[in-house]
């Protein structure tokens, strides 16, 4: 779990929000415990959760299996000082479309016991039913959640990734139509990546349909998805995106 507390800095409008990353709540109980702490100390106006927290791709395959998921999940949440938690779908939360009926259950089990905070966000806009992606405004920041996974048709990797054109478009649109001072993205793991697990950041930030080169340098963007305007990578540098936040690669960097 990595937890980076970040402010807006910009008079009255400063406010705090957290972003965690990569809970696994399977894993190292003593650390989610005190980290959890650490996070009702400083009484965020919110959490962004960058996935692989409800794990319900690796340990939901039955509904007994996936409840006790849940159970684990809302013993832990129930912690949180009454703070809305914003969810981001990670590869091992069960929601990839190659496997589809797990990612059906697994997106009905998160929306209805983790329903996005509608009421405590501005101006929601995405995916409305399956909240699988969407965007917020608090102050003068706008939030961007992206989804790598429902759109995907296969485990591969490089250009089998994608955010698909119907979330590229909303994006596209959301981005455009922001007059927001701060922009701000989050994903799970960008599409693309540096090997078949998706990973890296930077280093793979000029590949796919991130960035649009395949392995080798070589730009095959217009080919490989000739209905998108651009990259994603060059689209947020179009319209002056703050930050993106991304979990995956379970490491902590910051420049």
């Amino acid at each position: 779990m990595y937890l980076e507390t970040t402010q807006n800095t910009d008079d009255e409008n400063e406010f705090n929000f957290v972003v965690q990353a990569d809970v696994h709540m399977d894993k190292d109980t003593d650390v989610l415990t005190n980290t959890i702490e650490n996070i009702n100390s400083v009484s965020p106006e919110f959490i962004l959760d960058l996935g692989d927290t409800l794990m319900l791709g690796e340990y939901g395959e039955t509904d007994t299996e996936a409840l006790e998921c849940i159970s684990l999940v809302n013993s832990y949440f129930s912690l949180f000082d009454d703070i809305p938690i914003c969810l981001v779908n990670g590869n091992h939360d069960g929601e990839n479309g190659f496997r589809s009926q797990l990612m059906e259950k697994s997106q009905k089990l998160r929306n209805e016991y983790y329903p996005m905070p509608f009421q405590n966000l501005n101006s929601f806009s995405g995916d409305v039913k399956n909240a699988n992606y969407y965007s917020f405004e608090k102050e003068n920041a706008l939030f961007i959640v992206l989804d790598p996974f429902t759109f995907i048709t296969n485990s591969s990797a490089g250009w089998e990734d994608t955010l698909g054109i119907e979330q590229y478009n909303w994006l596209e649109n959301v981005l455009s139509n922001s007059n927001d001072k701060f922009k701000f993205v989050f994903i799970h793991n960008i599409t693309g990546g540096i090997d078949t697990e998706h990973r890296g950041g930077v280093a793979a930030a000029s590949m796919y349909e991130w960035g649009g080169n395949n392995s080798v340098g070589t730009d095959e963007f217009s080919s490989q998805r000739p209905d998108f305007t651009m990259p994603i990578h060059d689209l947020l540098v179009k319209y002056n995106v703050t930050a993106v936040f991304h979990g995956h690669d379970h490491f902590y960097a910051s420049e």
